[in-house]
């Protein structure tokens, strides 16, 4: 059966993404509906048994589609909205993500592919991308050729073709990825390897890690990468059918949680799994990196004040050729914050947190006044939620990640706390600000994570902080 492609038909292909990002590239660019992998773990291949026979009719065409994307381009050249976060994006060049939820270089649309990555260059606009395979030496030339910058990562998951054929199945086998990963580095463009989601089923053995690592190092992959499984807000329920195909058993069982709300990883367990991990690295003399959560909490448990650049955002050492048109994320205003107290524990007030926002948005030139008109259109944000920030300035929406309906949550995705009384109120300072708490702690985190569900409580009590040298009058 031919398998069809189904293509956004929105205003245009162009998104930014809907709060504060952990991510240092704010615009996603998404040229198809879902990923057409057909990965079994992923949550962008949920309807993918379906996905296949829609027909592109009523959805957009591939020509109506690089129109679209060239018009958008133009527009915010020529006539843009100021009150559009996009159009300031567009139009001041800054590095696009191609992109977030689907692969740009899918199986069979190679056409399309060549299209997008010839206005990119055409247009001047550096771009980062991850993908499991480039599968026509035509559209690997394309990119090769290009005169923007760019640079990416290569998704391998496991070094077995059975576990591609059974989980990946319109991947590239994990050699050829190899081989692809060394061709773009020789080439002059900038990869690394991304092990996204990390299963240690798939690399049942420190061995087995040990022998990925060499590999990666010998394609000159400028890094690898290491990202958790998760499946949140019930998208489990969506996909019972596939996550069973994952076999969560030993040893993987042991770094997740799995239950009814979704899929948790076991940051404790995948913290010391991953110093071990570390330590070959250092010895084969590779980076390696981890997606947001996991940076965060074993960065922040691993290394003192001293160790900043340790603390670097998702990919940012690869997203470094774009500098300074990145997007400030929250890691680089926890790293301003640290910077500024010289402590690894610290309190900070909002207001604090705004400020310091405030100037790492002066320093990149970013244009954090302006109103925030576009959001992204990810199924992880509350539709009501994406709906009030179409108001808000940038920095207003920091408030939302004060909160926990906000996209990407400041107390639950990073080692930050909020403070509570005895009799459960928010702590507040003299003005009424409320406070949190910065406290890399392996221990803490042990005990404000619930056992059963995954989930660590983003709350800390004012006599629990005094453990830690934290008193309140």
């Amino acid at each position: 059966m031919t398998k069809k492609v189904t293509f956004f038909k929105e205003n245009n292909n162009f998104t930014v993404f809907g709060s504060i990002p952990a991510f240092p590239v704010g615009v996603n660019y998404e040229a198809f509906r879902w990923c057409f992998r057909g990965c079994a773990y992923c949550f962008a291949c949920i309807n993918k048994k379906k996905i296949f026979d829609l027909s592109v009719g009523g959805l957009g065409s591939p020509s109506e589609m690089i129109k679209a994307t060239v018009a958008r381009i133009e527009k915010a050249d020529k006539n843009p909205n100021p009150n559009s976060f996009l159009d300031w994006y567009l139009r001041n060049r800054y590095p696009i993500y191609a992109s977030n939820n689907s692969d740009i270089f899918v199986p069979g649309c190679e056409g399309i592919s060549r299209q997008i990555l010839e206005i990119f260059d055409r247009y001047g606009f550096p771009f980062f991308f991850t993908t499991k395979g480039i599968h026509t030496e035509e559209l690997l030339s394309t990119l090769l050729q290009m005169s923007t910058k760019r640079a990416g990562l290569i998704t391998i998951t496991s070094l077995s073709d059975r576990y591609r054929k059974k989980y990946e199945p319109e991947s590239l086998p994990p050699e050829e990825r190899f081989e692809l990963v060394a061709r773009l580095n020789e080439a002059g463009v900038p990869t690394g390897i991304n092990v996204v989601p990390f299963l240690h089923s798939q690399f049942p053995t420190l061995k087995e890690i040990e022998k990925l690592l060499t590999k990666a190092k010998e394609a000159g992959a400028k890094e690898v990468t290491f990202g958790a499984l998760n499946f949140r807000g019930g998208t489990l329920k969506i996909v019972p059918e596939e996550f069973k195909l994952l076999e969560l058993s030993p040893p993987s069982s042991r770094y997740y949680y799995v239950n009814r709300r979704g899929v948790y990883a076991n940051f404790l367990r995948l913290i010391e799994l991953f110093k071990e991990i570390e330590e070959i690295a250092k010895e084969i003399k590779i980076r390696v990196s981890y997606q947001w959560e996991l940076n965060t909490l074993i960065k922040a448990t691993a290394y003192s004040n001293e160790d900043l650049e340790s603390y670097t955002t998702t990919y940012q050492n690869l997203v470094d050729t774009f500098y300074p048109k990145v997007v400030p994320t929250i890691q680089m205003v926890l790293n301003q914050l640290r910077r500024k107290r010289g402590e690894d524990v610290f309190l900070f007030t909002f207001g604090e947190f705004i400020e310091t926002a405030r100037e790492i948005c002066n320093q990149i030139a970013f244009q954090h006044s302006q109103k925030f008109r576009d959001i992204h259109s990810s199924l992880q944000i509350d539709r009501a939620f994406s709906k009030a920030l179409k108001s808000m300035s940038y920095l207003e929406m920091l408030r939302y990640g004060w909160r926990k309906e906000a996209g990407h949550n400041l107390f639950e995705d990073y080692t930050v706390w909020k403070v509570i009384d005895r009799e459960g109120r928010t702590v507040v300072d003299e003005s009424g600000d409320p406070y949190a708490v910065f406290l890399p702690s392996p221990d803490l985190i042990r005990r404000k994570t619930d056992p059963k569900t995954g989930i660590t409580r983003a709350v800390l009590s004012t006599e629990f902080l005094k453990e830690f040298g934290i008193e309140f009058e």
